[in-house]
């Protein structure tokens, strides 16, 4: 083999050659990690956004003057889903009971309170009426009324009820049949 360059000079050109190649090397890696940064920064300030957002939230959430109804705001929610329950599973039963309650009620009858409890597995509804009369002779009329109603199994009145001549205060146990698929324990008053 022929060698038409000097060895210093060849040695320059391999320097030159190496530098070369570190140069591109080293061009290469920046380019690569600038395009990793410019793809990244977007990521890394909603990252930062949504963190600072929720540590707000949370501030919010451990703020004593907003937790103090916790306990009673539990409360509400307990009661507007029994709400929700009766209206979804009771809704034809309730009201087709408080009508005929309503419509054998009398102008001396005060009701005020109507109490529902039923079992999933008892095909009865139990209903308690409770309240005032004028006199027992219109609280007699509204439970013979009463007990007149066929959706109604039995009505109950004690007889201690009939103490008093006027202002009798009272409370009636009526067994109703319950509907197919209706449960649950339920209070309106």
């Amino acid at each position: 083999m022929l060698k038409l360059l000097l060895p210093h000079k060849e040695k320059i050109i391999t320097r030159i050659y190496r530098l070369r190649f570190l140069t591109l090397f080293f061009y290469g890696i920046i380019v690569i990690a600038l395009y990793y940064a410019i793809t990244l920064v977007p990521a890394i300030v909603e990252v930062q956004t949504n963190r600072s957002l929720l540590q707000k939230q949370i501030e919010a959430v451990k703020d004593p003057v907003l937790n103090k109804d916790k306990v009673a705001l539990r409360g509400k929610v307990a009661d507007v889903a029994q709400t929700l329950m009766l209206l979804d599973k009771l809704e034809v039963q309730v009201s087709s009971i408080v009508r005929a309650i309503t419509a054998s009620q009398f102008s001396t009858i005060a009701i005020s309170s109507i109490e529902f409890e039923s079992e999933d597995d008892v095909p009865v509804v139990s209903v308690q009426v409770r309240g005032v009369s004028a006199d027992r002779e219109s609280l007699a009329l509204f439970v013979a009324r009463l007990d007149e109603e066929e959706q109604f199994q039995s009505v109950d009145l004690p007889f201690s009820s009939f103490t008093r001549g006027t202002d009798v205060p009272f409370a009636i146990s009526i067994t109703a049949n319950q509907a197919e698929g209706v449960g649950g324990i339920t209070d309106i008053q």
